[in-house]
């Protein structure tokens, strides 16, 4: 869930200094704490305050500036933080815009959101908006005004604000996500457009992206693993007669180092019942023999492959650690495991009985 003001204004100013919050990309290194203009947390059920913004998107995306106080409370608002170049962040800003362009601008109005960094100034995100074909406004969000007010603390991330200017959710993370029963993101949106009007939602739970997956074939994938460099490849790696846990980690995520060791307790006693093979997350050499030490320490006896600037973690919609697949002996995800190492042993266990005939 979305913590309190006080906690999320501090994440975020670390986040705008450019420390990461998870595995996923800082909202931002062009700021730092001094930057940060503190706004309070706009509130659920009220209106919502409007300021005037650069639009980083000028052309395509309308005039040099927008004013959202000339929009808020004429049509509902769908606003959308992203970081250009995140691939999940680009894709679902293209399959919102999608949907907002089926519903017509009449009816409701969407704003990307950005923050501008090194190495991705506003020309960057210009460029890539017109590469992405984003033609609505991309509002600059200066002093992480807009973040603050919405408590943003992970990308993407979608907001609605109803025909009357009241805010009624945040921290949307996919149009698949659901609101409640029978309704999903994207319905919300066709509801709101229609009627102008939506439930208040309020801040939605985390969204994990890796839930996708799941029904899916487990998609396949090389790489060398971490104690001898030779090439493993997951087709050939997973059995076809148990089950299969496949794991996501770093070695730099506390919950990780705790768990790890104890997931390797159980599987030196409990081989007959799964095949386990984890990714480890490697950005750099340092990391990479940080994480060697590690699996070298703890003794771990399953196999550890390199997962190299996310590459495998990208393939499974992966967007924190540690994050368990299980993958039946059909080559399929079943489901996502909680990486709670209480009751491991039952989970798998209860597992092994569900999908080995």
């Amino acid at each position: 869930m979305i913590p309190g003001y006080r906690k999320v204004a501090t994440a975020l100013i670390l986040v705008l200094a450019g420390i990461a919050l998870s595995l996923g990309p800082a909202l931002g290194q062009s700021k730092t704490s001094q930057d940060v203009v503190r706004v309070e947390r706009a509130s659920f059920g009220e209106p919502f305050p409007a300021f005037t913004f650069k639009n980083l998107n000028q052309g395509a995306g309308g005039p040099a500036s927008i004013d959202l106080a000339t929009v808020i409370g004429q049509k509902p608002i769908v606003l959308y933080y992203f970081i250009a170049k995140n691939q999940r962040a680009e894709k679902i800003f293209r399959e919102v815009q999608s949907l907002t362009d089926e519903l017509g601008p009449k009816k409701i109005a969407l704003f990307g959101v950005a923050v501008s960094r090194p190495g991705m100034a506003a020309g960057a995100i210009r460029e890539r908006a017109a590469a992405l074909k984003i033609h609505v406004p991309i509002l600059e969000d200066e002093g992480f005004r807009l973040g603050q007010q919405l408590a943003v603390s992970r990308v993407p991330n979608i907001s609605l604000i109803d025909k009357d200017g009241i805010l009624r959710m945040v921290n949307g993370g996919s149009l698949l996500q659901v609101l409640e029963y029978k309704l999903s993101l994207a319905d919300g949106i066709r509801r709101l457009a229609e009627t102008g009007k939506i439930g208040t939602y309020a801040a939605l739970t985390d969204y994990s992206p890796s839930v996708e997956m799941v029904g899916r074939t487990a998609p396949d994938f090389k790489a060398p693993s971490i104690r001898n460099g030779s090439v493993q490849q997951w087709s050939g790696l997973y059995s076809k007669d148990t089950i299969n846990l496949l794991i996501f980690w770093s070695v730099n995520c506390p919950h990780c180092t705790k768990a790890l060791p104890q997931y390797n307790k159980w599987y030196r006693e409990n081989r007959d019942k799964v095949n386990i093979v984890t990714a480890a997350r490697i950005t750099n050499p340092a990391e990479r023999t940080k994480t060697r030490e590690f699996v070298s320490a703890q003794k771990l006896e399953f196999l550890t492959v390199e997962d190299q600037d996310r590459a495998v973690a990208d393939l499974y919609n992966v967007t924190a650690t540690p994050t368990i697949f299980v993958v039946g002996p059909d080559g399929k995800v079943d489901s996502l495991l909680s990486a709670k190492v209480a009751g491991f042993g039952e989970k798998v266990e209860a597992k092994h009985k569900q999908l080995v005939k």
